[in-house]
């Protein structure tokens, strides 16, 4: 009987230097698709007030047209980030920010093809706000912090909230700029094949982490009235 167990590899199978090194790469893996995640859902969402103008010109609408669509984005957008949390917590934040990227592009796209002003409430209101709560960083977030000790928290926490502020800085310039050479329907269509470059990356960011079959298991084991008297009980 082998007595010269390897404490990497108690069960004397796979390459322990290869997972030793899955495990070093894995937070830099996770730290870069969180930080992306959220530079792009916050950069898209924080260029769109550039397409009123354009829009409104070519779709014969007024300023209120336009401002009420995104009233109503942000209405759903609050409405649907409890209903996020829930899901994420029952399915995995795999699941529902792929499914909030696909959801936010067709907002996008449905966005830049529509005539009416019902139809752009649809789209830019209720499929966007939607699609940018189930795509919330805040999600990425919490996929982030299961990788790093209590001590990083707080700095895994600030870094992918200055990625999303740099997605603001970065988005509003670039998006100008296509408006002004391609048009704000192309410019619109484009922006919706960037959301969808989240779900590679929520993948990765899946991919990468260690803990999460067993954070997905702990959640599992609590009921959603149990998760909010916890919140409530909770001074923060």
């Amino acid at each position: 009987m082998n007595q010269n167990v390897n404490p990497d590899n108690p069960n004397g199978t796979g390459n322990p230097q290869r997972a030793r090194h899955s495990v070093m790469r894995n937070p830099l893996l996770i730290m870069l698709a969180g930080c992306l995640i959220a530079l792009i859902g916050f950069g898209v969402r924080s260029s769109l007030g550039l397409f009123l103008e354009p829009m409104t010109t070519a779709r014969g609408w007024t300023r209120e047209t336009f401002g009420f669509a995104l009233a109503l984005q942000n209405l759903f957008w609050g409405l649907g980030l409890p209903v996020a949390g829930a899901l994420a917590d029952k399915y995995g934040s795999t699941k529902v920010i792929s499914f909030g990227a696909v959801l936010y592009a067709i907002g996008l796209y449905g966005m830049a093809a529509s005539e009416s002003s019902a139809a752009l409430n649809v789209f830019a209101g209720v499929l966007s706000g939607l699609g940018i709560a189930f795509s919330a960083f805040t999600l990425a977030l919490a996929m982030m912090v299961r990788m790093v000790g209590p001590e990083k928290r707080s700095l895994v926490l600030g870094l992918g909230t200055a990625a999303g502020s740099l997605g603001q800085v970065l988005f509003s310039p670039i998006s100008q700029g296509f408006i002004q050479t391609v048009g704000w329907s192309a410019t619109m269509t484009g922006l919706a094949i960037v959301v969808l470059s989240m779900i590679p990356l929520v993948f990765i960011l899946s991919g990468s982490s260690i803990s999460d079959e067993q954070q997905s298991k702990a959640a599992l084991s609590q009921t959603l009235r149990e998760a909010i008297s916890e919140a409530f009980s909770h001074r923060g």
